[in-house]
């Protein structure tokens, strides 16, 4: 209580006592303000812990669903990346199975071809007065399935290994029509898809020479 002291108080002089109470309800005032500044300081720290712990659950939150979205679009490039190598090993397969059996076709009507083909350089050899030439070997083969270059080659010593006991030179070739694919120092490669072209070439220029003898 600001005057507990009250029965002290009523004996003193006036002015000391209103000087008393002034100073004592000055006191007062300022304890209040304090009181009131105190409780105003202790709801803002109040309201800032709220706010603070607010802000941190929403970031949890935010983070959670990015971790989440994230994951989701990995998930997905992964499926999209599976599926590519899935369809890429599918027209992989589908496109060696459709060589397989275009050889496969190749093959089974070679024979036939080579046959007819065969046939053809036989009468023009049976006809000619002299050497054939190599447009004319390849104009008789033409119903013959040529086979593609792919990319294997034979050096002249193996031409020669597979002609044995026959062989043939640079030139001899050449003059037939057949030119190296490809020329390493002094080794010259020739394409081993002409292979048996050159066997006919050299066959038919052989009966053609052969013909021109008994003429």
């Amino acid at each position: 209580m600001l005057f507990a002291d009250i029965k002290t108080l009523v004996l003193k002089q006036p002015d000391d006592l209103a000087a008393i109470i002034a100073q004592r309800l000055a006191a007062e005032e300022k304890r209040k303000a304090d009181e009131r500044e105190r409780i105003r300081a202790e709801e803002a720290a109040r309201l800032e812990r709220e706010a603070e712990a607010e802000r941190k659950v929403r970031e949890a939150a935010e983070e959670m669903a990015r971790k989440r979205e994230q994951e989701e679009a990995d998930r997905m490039e992964r499926e999209r990346t599976q599926s590519a190598i899935v369809e890429a090993d599918r027209k992989a397969r589908e496109q060696q199975e459709s060589v397989s059996a275009q050889r496969i076709r190749d093959e089974q009507a070679a024979p036939t071809a080579t046959a007819r083909a065969a046939d053809r350089v036989g009468a023009l050899i049976a006809g000619a007065a002299k050497p054939l030439t190599f447009d004319e070997i390849e104009e008789a083969e033409s119903d013959r399935g040529i086979p593609s270059d792919d990319g294997t080659r034979l050096t002249l010593g193996q031409i020669n290994a597979l002609l044995a006991p026959v062989s043939i030179s640079v030139a001899g070739l050449s003059e037939l029509g057949f030119e190296p694919a490809q020329q390493i120092k002094a080794s010259r490669l020739y394409r081993a898809c002409d292979l048996s072209a050159i066997c006919r070439a050299i066959s038919a220029h052989v009966m053609a020479a052969a013909q021109v003898e008994v003429a």
